[in-house]
């Protein structure tokens, strides 16, 4: 831009002003939403950012903040360009909380996670274990398990590792076969086997709604009719060894 000054006299005098554009923040959004203790990234363009308040800040630097998401808050940036020029601006980090995975082992095959989340997935030896997403799992092998869970926020947490040790069960697999599946309530046992077999149902909070002892011999009938309509675990025990299977009362 030129400036021209003139007096009374009719004198002037002629200069130029250079108007230097505002800085830009290139933050993406105003606010980001993260569960507990990730680990969180802005990506920037541009260099002498000051980000305050530096706690949770892990790095600054190469176009990238690194943080860690512990606690909500807003982060605020400081610019500064080589002619003098300053602007801020801010973006609010949300937490949400993580949740705890804990699982209790009882009557030594039964694994109940604590409830209270919206999914849960087993896993064994790190691979999920397709189908088996509630709350309480039987372990039909020996091996290391683990459960996700994940609460309403969409935050995961995974349990620490379960070492089950059962070595009789692999040796117990494909004895019985077990239909209709769904059934009515009446289920019947195939068995390549002649022998007294205990057998359980346990319902998905892993509480024992059916028990008998009885002699398998090819083809036996086992009336569970009474039991209301849901998912079950069937376990069937014989000789330290057991099967599992789950089964549908409809």
């Amino acid at each position: 831009y030129y400036i021209s000054v003139t007096d009374s006299a009719s004198l002037f005098e002629l200069d130029t002003v250079e108007i230097i554009d505002i800085p830009e923040i290139p933050l993406p959004i105003d606010t980001l939403t993260y569960c507990q203790n990730d680990t969180g990234f802005l990506y920037y363009d541009g260099s002498n950012f000051n980000w305050t308040p530096s706690s949770g800040v892990l790095d600054s630097v190469n176009g990238i903040i690194c943080f860690i998401t512990d606690i909500s808050q807003k982060y605020y940036v400081t610019m500064s360009d080589s002619n003098g020029c300053t602007v801020s601006d801010s973006i609010e980090i949300i937490v949400n909380p993580s949740p705890t995975a804990n699982v209790t082992v009882t009557d030594d095959s039964v694994f109940t996670a604590n409830g209270g989340f919206d999914s849960y997935q087993w896993y064994f030896y790190g691979t999920a274990i397709i189908g088996e997403t509630d709350s309480v799992y039987i372990a039909d092998a020996p091996g290391i398990y683990t459960v996700a869970v994940t609460n309403s926020h969409g935050c995961t947490s995974i349990s620490d590792m379960i070492h089950y040790n059962n070595a009789g069960i692999s040796d117990y697999k494909n004895i019985f076969s077990i239909y209709p599946n769904p059934s009515a309530g009446k289920l019947f046992i195939n068995a390549n086997i002649k022998e007294n077999v205990l057998i359980e149902m346990l319902n998905l909070q892993g509480q024992l709604v059916f028990s008998t002892e009885l002699f398998v011999d090819g083809h036996t009938a086992v009336d569970v009719s009474y039991l209301a309509k849901a998912f079950y675990f069937l376990r069937i025990k014989y000789d330290n060894k057991m099967e599992v299977r789950k089964i549908i009362i409809e």
